[in-house]
């Protein structure tokens, strides 16, 4: 009998097995909707036409990501920096190639609209395949549909048009290694890991999750002896996997060189406090009330059940949670990888629940699933994500999905009239701008943009004491030899460059102002605001 004709909830030690083929019913209604392809629907769909401005307006990063992939396609992947006078010509970092690649192809296909529905593609398919996760390990469907939906919800924060929506894809697949049920590949690491390790940084955050699985399994080994070998064979495929993992994470074209560029790159608090997402989330936002609610629904679930989860299980939630509470761009990683992480310990409780209406929608879940296979209809839903594309995000002379960037955000009419005047110059813009400038004046040589990685330590600091008028600040400016500003008008570097000698406002509107300095050196004076 399968675990939803029973009823019943799998194995709480951790090995809850795959779904048997048979629990499918191989005769099942082919017509009928997965929860899986429903999930799949709507969360390729709801990012692109409800949070399309948010996908490519949050930050200057997803137009940097698309020209960089161009730069690729055309000159191939070893490049040096044709964007930037502070470090001209340098060799740049190949991290998140392969992303940037994806994104500029999606750009040539349908513009900007192109990329926002890869980027709610890339969204929908990480949101199903959790779904489609905790249906194969045996939790019941209306569960799975709910903590789909609340994984979706929590992660909306970070729907964002750039590279690390592929390392949500690929924490979905890893939750299948992480709880292996029976069939156990070790291939399937390398299979995860070596596009993982092309497409984004987060894989380092694999081999960390895999680490606590091994460690917790070795420590339930020794709690209890009775199914010590169940565990220790746990902790041997865990074990294995890493080592397979962190190999397979090699085969990129910087080598072992790019996990020590990440490693790195997390330890650099000077480059990761001056930016707004690896900050702790500010608690009274909605965003991180709505991440309290979840983390207290986990706890009530675990107090009211009176039983742990397996240590592996409760490593994962930990880990999440301390990391959601260190920087608020892992609280979308909190959703997809914490939350079927405690459903999968829950399950048999909320199987217990019996109200009359809980009873009947949950029955209504379970026997749909029966007669539905999974990924159907998926081919289905690309059609309307293809025919969008086509005619770039435009039905009926209404733009349904963003095929432009916000005036309103990025310095979009200011950038035009420059290249119309064939302004030339060394331009300090805006950190958030910078990306936005490669992409939109091509030829036009910037001070720094969202690559910090790349920029360095040094560079970030001269920029926050330009921009907030710190001391020494002329003398940057006379150091790096800028002589175009582009910044936010009545901003305090705006109101000092109008009141210095040789500086000219060439062009201002509500979101920009343009300031132009003569050829002749000029001096400053020392006043700051």
């Amino acid at each position: 009998m399968s675990i939803e004709a029973s009823g019943q909830a799998g194995p709480r030690d951790g090995t809850v097995p795959l779904m048997p083929q048979t629990a499918l019913d191989t005769s099942a209604n082919r017509l009928r909707l997965s929860i899986v392809d429903v999930t799949f629907a709507l969360f390729c769909l709801i990012p692109p036409l409800v949070f399309g401005a948010q996908l490519l307006n949050s930050d200057g990063d997803a137009a940097r990501h698309i020209r960089m992939g161009e730069l690729m396609l055309r000159g191939g992947l070893y490049q040096n920096d044709p964007f930037s006078f502070t470090r001209p010509d340098e060799p740049i970092l190949l991290t998140e190639w392969a992303s940037r690649i994806a994104y500029a192809l999606a750009h040539s296909w349908a513009g900007l609209t192109g990329v926002a529905l890869l980027a709610g593609l890339l969204i929908g398919t990480s949101t199903a395949l959790l779904v489609l996760f905790l249906r194969r390990r045996g939790v019941d469907p209306l569960l799975s549909y709910l903590v789909g939906i609340a994984a979706a919800v929590i992660s909306q924060l970070h729907w964002l048009a750039r590279p690390h929506l592929f390392s949500l894809v690929a924490f979905a697949l890893l939750l299948f290694l992480l709880e292996p049920g029976e069939r156990r590949r070790t291939w399937w690491f390398a299979a995860l890991f070596i596009p993982w390790a092309n497409l984004h940084g987060a894989y380092v955050l694999g081999f960390i999750l895999i680490a606590v699985c091994l460690a917790g399994a070795l420590a339930e080994a020794r709690l209890s002896p009775d199914r010590r070998e169940h565990w220790l064979s746990l902790a041997r495929w865990y074990g294995t996997g890493l080592l397979v993992a962190i190999a397979a994470s090699v085969l990129n074209p910087q080598g072992p060189l790019l996990l020590w560029h990440v490693v790195e790159l997390l330890g650099n608090t000077t480059l990761t406090s001056g930016t707004h997402e690896f900050m702790s989330p500010d608690f009274h936002q909605p965003y991180a009330k709505i991440f309290l609610v979840f983390v207290g629904l986990i706890i009530t679930a675990f107090a009211v059940i009176g039983t742990r989860p397996t240590l592996p299980r409760l490593g994962i939630i930990l880990l999440m949670f301390a990391g959601a509470c260190v920087a608020r761009r892992n609280i979308a990683l909190f959703g997809i990888i914490a939350l079927p992480t405690a459903a999968l310990h829950v399950d048999s409780a909320w199987r217990s629940l019996q109200p009359g209406v809980l009873k009947r929608v949950r029955t209504v879940f379970q026997e749909g699933e029966r007669i539905a296979a999974p990924g159907r209809w998926v081919p289905i839903f690309l059609i309307p994500i293809l025919a969008l594309g086509a005619m770039r995000g435009s039905v009926m002379n209404v733009q349904m999905v963003p095929n432009r960037f916000d005036p309103e955000v990025f310095p979009v009419e200011a950038v035009e009239y420059a290249k119309s005047a064939d302004l030339e110059g060394r331009l300090f813009s805006f950190f958030t701008w910078g990306g936005y400038v490669v992409y939109a004046w091509p030829g036009q040589k910037i001070f720094i943009d969202g690559m910090t990685d790349y920029f360095g330590d040094e560079l970030l600091l001269d920029y926050g004491k330009i921009n907030r008028l710190g001391a020494g600040w002329a003398e940057r400016i006379e150091h790096w030899g800028i002589t175009l500003v582009l910044v936010h008008p009545e901003s305090q570097l705006d109101y000092q460059l109008r009141r210095e000698p040789g500086w000219t406002v060439r062009y201002e509107d509500e979101t920009a102002v343009l300031l132009q300095r003569a050829v002749s050196t000029t001096p400053y004076s020392t006043g700051t605001q």
